[in-house]
């Protein structure tokens, strides 16, 4: 319940709700963690850092809510992206005053596949932010990094490295994966179902992808064209189908990912 409000913009809900779990719940235990997690994550959506830095440092330091060692490191990297994803998002809204339309935006991204392969597009995504968007994004990524062991920020990526543009585009394409996944990749919205009978063709010809890429930007109160341009070219290079498979959005205690059903052959 709370995360769903989270999602859906409700913040100050959904922080009173993952507070209460956390007094509720044993430390060490998988609930606290979770809590404390998402709590960190509602706080970078209100680019208030300093709030989350001490959520931020419990949840990598805890040492007994994930008993496995591989398991432990699989979830630091994941939450760590998460919150560089959360981050850099967050110092989007409200950036830009671009009107979006979902039929322009296609027809540019048209322009960027023929042109640039799939790490240029990347490249152009990350360019395509404000330096506030770097910064803040440096800064989540360089303070978690700390809060780990030594031998395990050693199997990660630097923050020099996770702030070069096109990793600043990896990261903000998987933040926006979790409003546009949905529109694109739920089998009862009305795009999944034109891909699943007509196919990839009757999609673009509709513009649909430029429409629901528009349209999340839109929600987030991003008014960045070119933002918008890379994310439909990314969509369109990758195909649908490899789109909704690779970036599913993962459940922050596990690398379960979202499923879809596969087109029919």
């Amino acid at each position: 319940m709370f995360e769903a409000a989270m999602e859906a913009g409700e913040l100050s809900f959904a922080k009173d709700g993952f507070s209460g779990i956390r007094k509720s719940a044993n430390e060490g235990t998988r609930v606290y963690l979770e809590a404390s997690a998402l709590l960190s994550i509602c706080y970078l959506r209100e680019t208030n850092f300093e709030s989350a830095k001490p959520l931020i440092s419990e949840v990598l330091s805890d040492e007994t809510s994930i008993t496995s060692v591989q398991g432990r490191r699989d979830f630091r990297r994941r939450v760590i992206e998460r919150f560089n994803e959360e981050g850099a998002l967050a110092t989007l809204k409200m950036v830009g005053t671009d009107k979006l339309e979902g039929h322009k935006l296609e027809e540019d991204a048209g322009r960027v596949v023929a042109t640039q392969n799939e790490d240029e597009i990347f490249e152009n995504f990350g360019s395509s932010v404000p330096q506030r968007t770097i910064q803040f994004l440096y800064e989540i990524d360089s303070y978690s990094h700390k809060q780990l062991p030594g031998s395990e920020q050693k199997l990660l990526p630097s923050p020099e490295e996770k702030t070069q543009k096109k990793e600043v585009g990896r990261t903000l394409f998987s933040a926006v994966r979790r409003v546009l996944w949905k529109s694109l990749c739920d089998k009862e919205s009305d795009i999944y179902k034109v891909w699943f009978n007509e196919g990839m063709g009757a999609v673009l010809n509709k513009k649909y992808i430029g429409g629901a890429v528009a349209a999340a930007l839109a929600g987030l109160g991003i008014g960045i064209h070119a933002l918008g341009v890379a994310a439909t070219a990314l969509i369109i290079k990758l195909g649908i189908e490899v789109y909704c498979e690779s970036f599913a959005p993962e459940d922050i205690m596990s690398s379960r990912r979202v499923r879809k059903n596969s087109k029919k052959s």
